[in-house]
């Protein structure tokens, strides 16, 4: 067994405790509750020197949502994402990867990424699979802006899908907000944007 099939069985042990199953399309893991997707998805370097997971959540109801509302332009990516490196501060950078040149650095990085997984992984994805927690979370203080999938502009999207979705008192002042963030960072995402806020204020929102 090579390094890298090492290290995706004995993670895979650990991760099938939590309900997990490796799927060699994403190079990681798996999981599908109540609807909502969860991905563990593991970056690797060439030769598989060193690895960094990446977290994802495709949530039903806000994939529906866009789905819908973007048509064709409907592209699955995640509801929420993060990587390694964004869960943990800055002080604590040198954790983000695991090299895994040698079998001993293998078994430590599997150490390693089950103790991260089971500190910071599995709460977070109780929490952000949760619509009025990420409703509270992006909404609540929108001038402080939380990027939650993987840059402003996807998490402009998701502030707004929520916001409809928990049926937020506040909704028609953030679109003022949220659009101004997507024309501040690229304006080439405006259509998309401006279909979701159409599809919300259609009223025929699935909830």
């Amino acid at each position: 067994m090579d390094r890298k099939q090492l290290f995706f069985t004995l993670l895979g042990d650990e991760l099938n405790k939590h309900g997990f199953s490796y799927k060699k399309s994403i190079n990681g893991f798996f999981k599908k509750e109540n609807g909502n997707e969860f991905l563990y998805i593991i970056e690797e370097a060439p030769f598989f020197l060193q690895i960094e997971p990446d977290f994802r959540i495709l949530l039903k109801s806000v994939e529906n949502f866009k789905r819908i509302a973007w048509g064709k332009l409907y592209d699955k990516f995640a509801s929420v994402g993060s990587t390694k490196r964004s869960l943990l501060s800055k002080q604590r950078v040198e954790e983000c990867h695991s090299n895994t040149d040698t079998k001993e650095a293998v078994l430590s990085a599997v150490k390693k990424e089950v103790e991260f997984y089971e500190s910071f992984v599995n709460n977070d994805f109780i929490q952000y699979s949760d619509i009025g927690f990420l409703d509270g979370l992006l909404n609540s203080n929108p001038d402080r802006f939380n990027v939650t999938t993987y840059n402003p502009i996807h998490t402009a999207f998701l502030a707004i899908i929520v916001a409809k979705l928990n049926f937020n008192p506040n909704f028609d002042n953030l679109i003022p907000i949220y659009r101004e963030v997507v024309n501040s960072f690229n304006k080439n995402y405006n259509e998309e944007f401006e279909l979701l806020v159409k599809h919300a204020q259609s009223g025929s929102v699935l909830h």
